[in-house]
């Protein structure tokens, strides 16, 4: 986490974000700042396992952004949604030093990227996925 970024809002990020300690919408309920507990992109109960691996619109945003990333960087990457949210990105041969440090820059962000669309009540769509990258 720490070698693949200088920037400290991506690294507090992950850093909260593997300890447990991201707001979610049933964090909110709990402390009754909000009346409902579902998820922002689908009708289940939010969490933080439900946001970042059970959540059908974030498993489809996280391969489409694998396509992306495979066809950006003639390669054939295909890991899992836990190895994503847990930063157990396996060691790949075909990737040299560069390109795995930025594979790992690209996972932080887009986990950042779903917290803040979550944050913002906001579905991950095709165009603006284009768009941010």
């Amino acid at each position: 986490m720490y070698q693949s970024t200088r920037d400290n809002k991506l690294r507090q990020f992950s850093f909260r974000l593997l300890h447990r300690i991201i707001v979610t919408e049933k964090k909110l309920l709990k402390f009754r700042l909000t009346d409902d507990a579902t998820c922002t992109f689908c009708p289940h109960s939010d969490s933080i396992e439900h946001t970042f691996l059970d959540c059908s619109d974030i498993k489809s945003f996280y391969s489409e952004a694998l396509v992306w990333f495979n066809h950006a960087n003639d390669t054939e990457i295909n890991f899992s949604n836990e190895q994503i949210t847990f930063n157990e990105i396996p060691e790949f041969h075909q990737l040299s030093e560069y390109p795995r440090r930025r594979l790992h820059l690209f996972v932080i962000l887009l986990k950042q990227h779903v917290y803040s669309l979550k944050c913002f009540d906001k579905k991950p769509t095709q165009k603006e996925f284009q768009l941010k990258c």
